[in-house]
């Protein structure tokens, strides 16, 4: 896992809290990358735009999973 993960070992904070803190450092960290690797074309803000909802539905789709596993594991 991700250094990140330590988030939600916080028990002090709301899973909403702990999620949106991941969503924002991974924004800061990934989001990037993504920008500057060359793996999407960037000619404009619209690439830039469609590049973020890329970013955001792949993290959806994987924070949806994950958070289905962990809730069958902790049961």
């Amino acid at each position: 896992m991700g250094v990140t993960t330590v988030i939600y070992e916080i028990d002090q904070w709301s899973f909403a809290k702990q999620s949106l803190i991941h969503f924002l450092l991974m924004f800061i960290t990934v989001y990037p990358v993504l920008l500057f690797s060359g793996w999407f074309p960037l000619n404009n803000l619209k690439d830039a735009l469609l590049i973020f909802l890329y970013f955001a539905i792949v993290g959806l789709v994987i924070w949806s999973v994950l958070a289905v596993v962990f809730k069958i594991i902790q049961r």
